[in-house]
C-alpha cells in the first residue's frame, strides 16, 4: 500500500502540470491553432476565387461560340477536325490526314509521321478531350474563310514500340493538358486544319 510520501509526491507533481506545464503547453497550442484557420481560410478564399475565375471563362467561352455562328462554324466542327486529325496521326492513316489538313501541313505532318515509322515507333493518342478556346483572329477575304484559336486538350499522349508495345515515352495511364494554337480555313465549302502549334 503506497505511503502518505508517495501519495503526497503524485499530488504535488499533478499540481506542477496543472499550475505550471498545462498553460506552457496551452500557450505553445493555440497560435498553431490559429495559424492552421488562417491557412485553411486561405485556401477556401482560393477556392471561392477560382470558382469565380472559371465562371468568367465559362461566359467568355460562350461568347466565342457566338462569336463563330457568324462563320458559320462551331466549337463541335472545331474539336471535331482536330480530334480526327489526332487519331488519323495515332493510326498512321495518310489518307484521313490528307483530307483533314492543308496540303502544306499534310506535307509536314507527313514527314513526321514516316520519321516515326521508320523508328518503328507510333505515338499514340488517347481519350482526347477539349471544353475550352478562344478566337484569336476571324475573317473572310476571297471567299476563304480563315479562323485562328488557341485550343485547350486533355489527352493521353505517349509513344511506344511497335515491335513490342513497350512505351517509350509519355505515360498510357495519365491525361495531360496541352494547349494548340489552330488554324481552321474553309475553301469550297469545307473546313481544312492549316496550322497546328503546341504552345503549352
Amino acid at each position: 500500500m503506497p505511503d502518505k510520501d508517495e501519495n503526497g509526491a503524485a499530488l504535488a507533481l499533478i499540481y506542477v502540470m496543472l499550475y505550471y506545464i498545462l498553460p506552457i503547453v496551452m500557450i505553445l497550442v493555440i497560435p498553431v491553432v490559429n495559424l492552421i484557420c488562417k491557412l485553411v481560410g486561405k485556401v477556401h478564399k482560393f477556392d471561392k476565387e477560382y470558382e469565380e475565375v472559371t465562371d468568367e471563362r465559362q461566359l467568355l467561352f460562350s461568347n466565342e461560340i457566338d462569336n463563330l455562328k457568324e462563320y458559320s462554324f462551331s466549337f463541335e466542327e472545331a474539336f471535331t477536325l482536330f480530334k480526327n486529325l489526332e487519331i488519323a496521326w495515332s493510326n498512321f492513316d495518310y489518307a484521313s490526314l490528307q483530307s483533314l489538313t492543308t496540303p502544306e501541313l499534310y506535307n509536314t505532318l507527313k514527314l513526321q509521321l514516316d520519321a516515326l515509322n521508320m523508328k518503328q515507333q507510333q505515338n499514340v493518342l488517347r481519350d482526347i478531350i477539349s471544353n475550352d478556346f478562344e478566337i484569336l483572329q476571324a475573317s473572310t477575304n476571297n471567299g476563304v474563310t480563315t479562323i485562328e484559336v488557341n485550343m485547350s486538350i486533355n489527352q493521353k499522349d505517349f509513344v511506344i514500340d511497335l515491335k513490342t508495345g513497350e512505351v517509350l515515352s509519355g505515360n498510357q495511364f495519365e491525361s495531360h493538358r496541352d494547349v494548340y494554337s489552330l488554324t481552321f480555313i474553309k475553301q469550297d465549302d469545307k473546313w481544312f486544319i492549316a496550322k497546328k502549334e503546341e504552345i503549352i
